[in-house]
């Protein structure tokens, strides 16, 4: 059975530790308070607010709501607990460089980068970020 703690550690790393969703959640919050808050008759205003929380909801939409880098950081928190480090095969089998372009793969890449954080293994990220081609910065 999952632990409270543990489900609140899902839901920081899902909407906190992955930044596409984050970003995605303030654009699709700032977005409905300004459409509920904003003059109707004002167009451009509305029209806005209305295109930031679309473009919030398509953020959270691409990245599942950062449900993959949950996953991701969990299975790499298992690894790590059982090898005490990750290594190349591990690198492969989770982020598998050639089937992610320049942004996708993002999500799985974040979830490794905050276990290692969490670890104390900061450092060990370098092997992951030579084997991504990914473009979104990790922090």
């Amino acid at each position: 059975m999952i632990t409270l703690r543990e489900q609140l550690k899902d839901i920081e790393v899902s909407f906190i530790g992955n930044r596409v969703t984050a970003l995605g959640l303030g654009f699709a919050a700032s977005g409905l308070l300004g459409l509920f808050n904003t003059n109707q008759d004002n167009f451009a205003v509305s029209g806005s607010f209305a295109l930031l929380n679309t473009l919030g909801y398509i953020l959270c939409y691409e990245t599942a709501l950062g449900r993959k880098t949950s996953e991701v950081y969990n299975f790499t928190m298992k690894h790590i607990a059982n090898k005490g480090r990750i290594d190349e095969q591990f690198v492969e089998r989770v982020l598998n460089p050639q089937e992610y372009g320049r942004i996708y793969g993002y999500c799985e890449q974040q979830g490794v980068y905050l276990a290692l954080r969490d670890a104390g293994m900061k450092e060990d990220f370098k092997l992951v970020k030579e084997r991504s081609r990914n473009i979104i910065p990790n922090f």
